[in-house]
């Protein structure tokens, strides 16, 4: 059945990438890229651990993703009734002394290259001298990262917590202009930009979190797409720089997923092992919805929810009880394997627990019409720094959808303060570079003006 799954996610992906105009930003190609390709990963290791999936997986699953796409397309009908298609297309641009206010100061840069590096250093120093370092099942001392993650929430520290966001911040940001200046003004490259996103990656990856990254790579293929459809006249030369994209921000993806797992000791020594992890992560999500759905019996939302953990994690900071006890979910043998465990359920599992399967099918198209509002109302837009924005923003958020092969980051993610509070920082942050003159002077002085021309 696995082989089934994978032909119907190619019809599947190819509908979705035809009927939303070849758009790589549509909610529908990014959820249906994810598992297509934990699907093909599925099927390259099936036999080697005789990976088995059930029919009602197949369904679930294929249904699923159905009605996002059925959202998105109520979304699409619903905005042509409103305007005349030719009127809602952004005309292309070309590069021009306007578009170059998309550019942060150079000083501005270089004090928060620095903050960066103060920041990593205080960060390091406290984990370095209160972590204890913990040993695994076999004995062997786990590295410093290592042991750290499994006594965060001992040694929680607000202002710890709350440089680790800056961190999330600045890179999400920096990531964003750095893309700017590759794929729309591609006068020269970015140095400085670049050696501060490596920073803000250094700062996130002390949080030892590998999921920031899958997120993040999300939101590039969104920026990189929506930044060379603005640019371009062209859809299929769009799509084919796309293509491209793609692979380069899979093997980034990838490099820097080993590179934190390395921090943190989850990185293989060999590379049957590493693959073993990546097929695992990526595409074991199937093979736990499949075991959980053996034993499923209905919706049990007031038992304990699943994916209310940032609702909850509001609640209890009012003194409220949680409503969400566990975020992460039980563990789970891969095929018939006795060594090889994953806890990952795709994005059904949780909803699936919550909502039944009615609940599920309804927000899935609830979903995808959502991010399909928001969609148009990013493509309609033809102003440069406003149509920029909302690229950010837009991004920003949609970088859940490559990770619904994994887990369920609609309901989980979105509606957390900690993320309402990072969109409301992006937002600022881009109005402040776009409209705000700062020049530094000396002795010292800060001159800050606003900007004489309004794009």
């Amino acid at each position: 059945m696995i082989f089934v799954l994978l032909v119907l996610e190619i019809a599947l992906t190819m509908a979705a990438y035809i009927l939303t105009g070849k758009n790589f930003s549509s909610p529908s190609v990014l959820s249906n890229l994810s598992f297509l390709f934990s699907t093909v990963l599925l099927c390259a290791y099936g036999p080697k651990w005789n990976l088995k999936i059930s029919f009602l997986t197949v369904m679930v699953i294929f249904w699923g993703n159905v009605l996002l796409l059925a959202g998105e397309m109520l979304s699409q009908v619903i905005d042509s009734t409103k305007q005349d298609k030719s009127k809602a297309r952004t005309p292309a641009r070309t590069v021009g002394k306007a578009d170059m206010v998309l550019a942060i100061p150079k000083k501005l840069t270089l004090f928060v290259l620095l903050f960066e590096l103060a920041a990593i250093l205080l960060v390091y120093h406290y984990i370095a001298t209160n972590t204890t370092i913990t040993y695994d099942y076999s004995g062997e001392a786990k590295t410093l990262l290592g042991s750290y993650r499994g006594q965060q929430d001992e040694l929680h520290a607000t202002w710890v917590t709350m440089l680790l966001t800056i961190g999330k911040i600045m890179m999400y940001f920096y990531t964003f202009f750095v893309l700017y200046a590759l794929f729309f003004v591609r006068k020269k490259i970015p140095c400085l930009e670049i050696v501060t996103l490596v920073a803000a990656v250094g700062l996130c990856s002390l949080s030892s979190a590998r999921i920031d990254i899958i997120l993040l790579a999300g939101s590039a293929v969104v920026w990189i797409y929506g930044i060379l459809k603005y640019k371009y006249h062209n859809i299929d030369f769009v799509a084919a720089k796309m293509v491209k994209s793609l692979f380069l921000i899979l093997i980034l993806m990838f490099l820097l997923f080993f590179a934190m797992g390395t921090l943190t000791g989850k990185t293989a020594s060999t590379i049957d092992a590493l693959l073993d992890t990546i097929v695992v992560y990526a595409g074991g999500g199937t093979i736990g919805l499949d075991k959980y759905l053996q034993t499923y019996s209905g919706a049990r939302l007031f038992e304990s929810s699943e994916t209310m953990y940032g609702i909850s994690s509001i609640l209890t900071k009012f003194g409220c009880e949680p409503i969400c006890k566990y975020r992460n979910l039980e563990f789970f043998f891969m095929g018939n394997s006795s060594t090889v465990t994953g806890n990952t359920y795709t994005v059904y599992r949780r909803l699936l627990h919550d909502y039944g399967y009615f609940g599920t099918f309804a927000l899935r198209l609830v979903e995808g019409f959502a991010f399909g509002v928001l969609t148009h109302k990013i493509y309609q837009e033809k102003r440069a720094s406003e149509y920029f924005r909302k690229l950010l923003i837009y991004g920003t958020v949609t970088g859940i959808l490559v990770t619904e092969a994994v887990d369920t980051h609609f309901l989980m993610t979105l509606p957390t303060l900690s993320e309402f509070l990072m969109l409301l920082a992006l937002a600022i942050m881009y109005n402040v570079v776009v409209n705000v003159k700062i020049r530094f002077e000396k002795p010292l002085k800060i001159l800050i003006k606003r900007k004489n021309y309004n794009l």
